[in-house]
């Protein structure tokens, strides 16, 4: 109960951080209740080993460089080191409800710590006026002198609430009353300070799971209130639907996919001096009839197979780059591709720079070629499209406003970029579609770079296998 009670002030501090994003619905439906302090993490925290946030009077200090994390909506992964202190939340002498969504830690050496602080006010383990915790995987609470099992804990996302009625205290997971028991003294001496998180000069007494949603309120629920509040927001913590995008080989003539998404808001001349552009493609037939785009950028004013300013291109197994003024990363007389030896059903996590002189090609995060090039003619009306002729499945796509390194693309290739500064467009065709399923009621794909660079679909039907949402093909983002 400790460990969950710590979640709880952690998940408070760090959903402040992302104020100006719309309220959930569970969190408007409150916020006219001065009581009641509900946050999420839609959005990334700051970056920094200590930041404060402060929420309806209230202020939070996160230090310990707890890690974001995108499932279930954003949270905080909790590591050694990392706490929440809540300062001024009036639980002294009070009754109240703290509530949390957490994804607990895989094993039994995760020790949520969360606890108010005693008359010493130095937030020691040697002063907890009341505290929950897990250890061992049992799940209880307590006060300084006391300690009673609340149930077994068990991995995974659930929502919790510890609820304090002045005498008694009682837990529920889920909306679920799993343990519960009256304290032997009464809570005075308190401090209004909460921790959650690392004991101070304690070592291993640390949270080491996700904290995803929290909300603290100064009453104490009864089980229909708890059953009311769990049903209002536990759909905004549901699993995420990972996805990638599937094209089908349109075998259009003339090169160009006629089953395509378009990027809106976004053309070449807007291309700093220097960019990476990354994707992860798999080729869902066989090379020796691959003859089609992965990317391009459009020019309406031409017409025939190349009418592009700049593209990227497969034929066979082998990628070439052409640009503006029959410019190539490809050398016909030596054939001299970016890459060769693309196989059907490999996943490659590819990135392309251009530092303002070079162009280079990384798959996987190792480098494949490196090619002088000089881009500077960038029509204004030349705009971005993704999908082929060939048959394939995309997913993480990316355009950064600079020419990464080779450690940056080491460090990035297989991770989400969620909340990352420099994204100029990020699909990564997330939480929207169900794979396979039906999906004909989405008309845009979201861009999360935060720019609104959102895509439009055209000529696929969002129904089945194939030109449509699909199975994942990376794992865990």
């Amino acid at each position: 109960m400790k460990k969950l009670y710590s979640i709880l002030a952690f998940l408070l501090t760090s959903a402040h951080v992302q104020a100006q994003v719309a309220l959930p619905a569970y969190q408007a439906l409150n916020t006219s209740q001065s009581q009641i302090k509900a946050f999420d993490f839609v959005n990334p925290p700051s970056s920094g080993t200590l930041w404060t946030e402060t929420s309806n009077g209230v202020k939070a200090t996160i230090g310990g460089n707890p890690t974001y994390v995108t499932a279930y909506g954003g949270g905080l992964q909790m590591v050694s080191g990392s706490y929440i202190d809540i300062n001024g939340i009036n639980t002294k002498n009070s009754i109240f409800t703290l509530s949390m969504a957490v994804d607990g830690p895989s094993g039994d050496g995760g020790h949520y710590n969360v606890f108010f602080d005693g008359s010493k006010g130095d937030r020691l383990g040697d002063d907890y006026s009341i505290w929950a915790n897990i250890w061992g995987g049992v799940l209880g609470a307590g006060t300084q002198n006391q300690f009673f099992n609340t149930g077994t804990f068990t991995t995974g996302i659930a929502w919790y609430d510890f609820v304090y009625n002045g005498n008694a205290v009682q837990i529920y997971k889920n909306a679920t009353l799993i343990g519960s028991g009256t304290l032997a003294s009464a809570n005075t001496g308190w401090k209004d300070n909460l921790r959650i998180g690392q004991e101070y000069n304690q070592t291993g007494n640390y949270l080491n799971g996700k904290i995803h949603r929290i909300r603290y309120q100064k009453a104490a629920l009864d089980q229909a209130g708890i059953t009311t509040q769990y049903n209002n927001v536990k759909s905004t913590y549901s699993a995420p639907t990972f996805a990638s995008f599937s094209f089908a080989n349109s075998n259009a003539s003339g090169n160009l996919p006629n089953n395509y998404i378009s990027v809106n808001n976004l053309t070449l001349s807007q291309l700093p001096t220097a960019w990476t552009i990354q994707w992860t493609y798999k080729m869902d037939q066989t090379s020796a009839s691959a003859d089609g785009m992965h990317w391009f950028f459009r020019n309406p004013s031409t017409t025939g197979k190349y009418s592009t300013d700049m593209h990227l291109y497969q034929i066979n197994g082998n990628l070439e780059f052409w640009y503006n003024g029959n410019t190539y990363a490809f050398t016909p007389a030596y054939q001299d591709y970016l890459m060769t030896g693309l196989t059907q059903g490999t996943t490659y996590k590819f990135a392309l720079t251009y530092d303002g002189t070079s162009l280079r090609l990384y798959s996987n995060g190792t480098l494949k070629s490196t090619f002088p090039m000089n881009i500077t003619v960038k029509p204004t009306n030349s705009t971005l499209r993704m999908g082929s002729n060939l048959a394939q499945t995309i997913d993480e796509f990316r355009i950064w406003d600079s020419a990464l390194s080779a450690a940056q693309i080491s460090a990035n290739y297989d991770v989400s970029v969620v909340g990352s500064a420099g994204l100029m467009l990020y699909y990564n065709f997330n939480n929207q579609g169900t794979p396979s399923a039906t999906n004909t009621a989405i008309t845009t794909l979201t861009d999360f770079s935060g720019n609104n660079r959102y895509g439009s679909f055209n000529n696929v039907s969002l129904t089945g296998s194939t030109s449509n949402f699909v199975t994942s093909i990376v794992t865990g983002y």
